[in-house]
């Protein structure tokens, strides 16, 4: 409950200021919820001086929150909160660890990432907001699009030394692309040395939205675990990762 205690703390203890958007004139109207219970039984208490309250219950304040809209919605009604965006998702370790107050902001073509999440009772702007079957039909699009993650393993024909997987690496990070992107702060490359692995990434180029590359190599096999796009953008680093290892003298055949 460490997020719900905070959310209700900078909303004054226990009222949450809301906004009302009517579906068809548009005109704006106030009202306060109160949130109740504890997860697995939580509760939203909607009070305005337009409508009647409105109590909903469910397992997390996320869904408390859709159990709301969906009953503000026969009324024609839109909540102006940040869990009503299109592009909201709320999901995975942020939502159980927050009780469902914070979620992702998501694009397509893109997974989440944890410093794009928001506090779902802030305000949002109308032309966000849209219906319950409106943000459900954008997380099936945005489902869609995500590009592909594969997986490829390869054993060596002979043990290899730490030193050989160290200059593996650096001749990775010598890549001249890689070089000037991580200069320009456009992206981030990650070794990190756990016992007999060498881990390997290379993290989010908003260039290349997913070109998004994982290795652990260890003295007799490395894995590999890629998420790049599409299928051209993959051959050309497996084409590149092989010229790193034969150079040092590694010889093995990747396989999904």
């Amino acid at each position: 409950m460490i997020f719900t205690y905070i959310k209700l703390e900078k909303m004054s203890k226990d009222k949450i200021e809301i906004s009302l958007m009517h579906i068809l004139d548009r005109t704006i109207h106030e009202g306060e919820i109160i949130l109740t219970g504890d997860y697995p039984n939580c509760g939203i208490l909607f009070t305005s001086s337009i409508i009647r309250d409105i109590k909903v219950k469910g397992h997390d304040y996320y869904q408390c929150l859709l159990n709301l809209r969906i009953e503000l919605e026969k009324q024609k009604y839109y909540i102006l909160c940040q869990g009503a965006r299109r592009d909201l998702s709320c999901g995975g370790m942020l939502r159980q660890s927050s009780d469902g107050c914070l979620a992702y902001v998501i694009r397509l073509g893109e997974y989440c990432y944890l410093d794009e999440d928001v506090e779902i009772f802030d305000y949002a702007e109308p032309d966000l907001v849209v219906s319950v079957k409106e943000q459900e039909e954008f997380h099936k699009l945005h489902g869609q699009s995500l590009p592909e993650i594969i997986n490829y393993y390869a054993q060596f024909s002979e043990s290899i030394s730490s030193q050989t997987r160290e200059n593996i690496i650096d001749r990775l990070c010598s890549h001249s692309d890689w070089q000037l992107l991580q200069r320009k702060n456009l992206l981030s490359i990650l070794n990190v040395i756990e016992g007999d692995r060498l881990l390997f990434k290379v993290l989010n180029t908003p260039d290349r939205p997913h070109w998004n590359i994982e290795l652990e190599i260890y003295n007799d096999s490395i894995k590999v675990i890629l998420t790049l796009g599409n299928d051209r953008n993959r051959e050309i680093f497996l084409t590149f990762l092989n010229q790193q290892l034969s150079l040092n003298g590694v010889l093995c055949q990747l396989e999904k």
